[in-house]
């Protein structure tokens, strides 16, 4: 038995010898593994023995169970090269990672120093200041108001230092600014374009004032009262918190331009321009302090309803103690004990 083995595996040496002379290249590389592997791998279901995974392998009459190579299995040439390929693509992104952060760290160290360099220099330290205000503002708001308060303490600083962003804010935030334009002009100069708001009137509650745009938000608050010739809505005491309503404010000071459109009622006919307890205008006249009450909306039409029926009520000697034009197309009046 062991004579017929032997002669066996001979004669399958001379088939593998024979059959490695005729195969083609690519023939000769597998049959290379093969031979160093011990025996072809097992490729049942179309599948190849994987790592370490028990294979069997028959030599003449014998079966032998052995591993296959720790190696795993075999690559084709083409997986070979594609493995190179990746590699070699890995080494290049390291590399192209290395240079770029190379080149970032080098530019941000030359704006740096550009930077320095720049500010050092006197032709950009700032000398002249250009304002231009757009709107009436009130007393003493004008270019020279703007260039004092947020310019003048810039003078002789680079014009690169200069932080736009907060001077900005700064500007923005003052009372008498709408919108504000910061902008440097190269070499020496910076240019503010502000839009003001303009006092169109003065709320007065007892001896405080407020000046009010004609948005009806308010400004600031003021005591010289005497000295402004602005059209003034004049509260009760008891009605300031209303001063915080520019919706309030914004319809009483319609009231007021109607009024002076007409002529009527003339402003010393006036003695409060008050609200009621939703924030619409309230007329209380200054001889016999009569309320007119006037609603929301289309105010011109209804002071001309209140100017035609005034003197019906003046030659009735009727005591009014109250108008009411809230309802369309007619007036309801009231006397003291309604």
């Amino acid at each position: 038995m062991a004579f017929r083995s032997n002669a066996t595996s001979s004669a399958k040496g001379r088939r593998t010898a024979r059959a490695w002379r005729t195969a083609r290249p690519e023939r000769r590389s597998w049959l290379a593994r093969w031979r160093r592997g011990g025996g072809e791998p097992a490729r049942r279901g179309g599948k190849a023995a994987s790592r370490g995974q028990a294979i069997e392998v028959r030599r003449g009459s014998a079966a032998v169970v052995k591993r296959a190579a720790a190696r795993g299995p075999a690559r084709t040439p083409a997986a070979s090269r594609r493995t190179q390929q990746d590699r070699r693509r890995a080494r290049l992104r390291a590399v192209w990672g290395v240079v770029a952060l190379l080149v970032m760290g080098g530019g941000g160290f030359a704006l740096y120093r550009g930077q320095a360099w720049l500010r050092a220099q006197p032709i950009f330290h700032l000398q002249h200041f250009d304002v231009v205000v757009d709107g009436i503002g009130g007393p003493g708001i004008d270019a020279a108001y703007f260039a004092d308060h947020y310019l003048a303490d810039h003078r002789g600083e680079s014009i690169f230092a200069v932080d736009l962003t907060a001077l900005h804010h700064a500007v923005q935030d003052d009372p008498w600014v709408k919108r504000v334009v910061v902008a440097r002009w190269l070499p020496d100069r910076l240019r503010l374009q502000v839009v003001v708001r303009d006092a169109v009137a003065v709320v007065t509650a007892g001896p405080r004032g407020w000046l009010v745009d004609r948005d009806g938000v308010v400004i600031e608050q003021t005591t010289e009262l005497t000295t402004l010739s602005l059209v003034r809505i004049r509260l009760r005491p008891s009605e300031r918190h209303w001063v915080e309503e520019p919706a309030a404010i914004q319809r009483a000071l319609t009231v007021l331009r109607a009024s002076r459109r007409r002529g009527f009622p003339a402003p010393d006919e006036i003695r409060h321009l008050g609200f009621d307890e939703l924030g619409d205008p309230v007329l209380v006249a200054e001889h016999g302090g009569i309320e007119i009450l006037l609603g929301r909306g289309d105010y011109a039409t209804k002071l001309d309803r209140l100017a035609r029926i005034l003197p019906d009520l003046a030659e009735s000697k009727r005591h009014v103690a109250r108008i009411d034009l809230r309802f369309k197309d007619r007036a309801v009046v009231a006397g003291p004990d309604a």
